[in-house]
């Protein structure tokens, strides 16, 4: 992924000369660190349609995310440190990304914050 300005919360960016689409950055509250949820703001709920179980690329694998009914999802048939791991999540520092890429598929990344 090239160098973009990816900077805001909720909006959509597009990086240059790639056809990757920044859907979202995130950070996670203190009752989703909690509860191992994210939530799932309206602003990409087109995406992650509650109800529904969607597929997305974590740490290049395949992970079935479930959605419920309040826009909260959690890795389906996963344990939530098995998925943390998968990321190198630390979900006290890092950010969550969201990516959308040309063909369509979802990838949620980690971005690490410096300690």
């Amino acid at each position: 992924m090239t160098k973009a300005n990816i900077s805001g919360r909720g909006k959509t960016f597009k990086a240059h000369k790639e056809e990757v689409q920044i859907l979202l950055k995130k950070r996670m509250h203190h009752a989703e660190k909690y509860q191992n949820w994210i939530y799932v703001p309206k602003a990409i709920r087109t995406y992650f349609p509650p109800g529904e179980v969607v597929t997305v690329i974590a740490g290049g694998r395949e992970v079935e995310m479930k959605i419920n009914k309040h826009g909260y999802m959690n890795p389906h048939r996963m344990l939530w440190e098995t998925f943390a791991q998968l990321l190198e999540f630390d979900k006290n520092r890092d950010t969550l990304v969201f990516i959308k890429h040309a063909n369509g598929r979802l990838e949620i990344t980690c971005e690490k914050d410096a300690p």
